[in-house]
């Protein structure tokens, strides 16, 4: 099971976000971090959804080299980390 950390905006004195927040602590609301954005000149894909410690994996188009991370992981706070890398042009080295 995954843990999970609580950040100083979870706390607020509703109770809707307080029932949220024990939810979240104990592994009933799952993280999504929603479909991450493809490379320009590049592909995505996804080994297995879009959830809490999913990967998604990039690869930039025949001529293009890969700027960044080959893999992102879904955080708990709903973002994929490391983000998006960038495809440039072999030979470009405007970026």
């Amino acid at each position: 099971m995954a843990h999970h950390q609580l950040q100083s905006t979870d706390f607020v004195s509703d109770n809707h976000t307080l029932t949220f927040v024990k939810l979240k602590l104990i592994g009933l609301v799952k993280v999504d971090c929603g479909h991450p954005i493809e490379p320009t000149n590049g592909t995505l894909s996804l080994t297995n959804g879009t959830h809490y410690d999913a990967d998604v994996y990039f690869e930039c188009n025949i001529g293009f080299t890969i700027l960044g991370n080959k893999s992102s992981v879904c955080q708990q706070s709903g973002q994929w980390e490391p983000g998006t890398p960038h495809c440039q042009l072999i030979g470009d080295n405007s970026l």
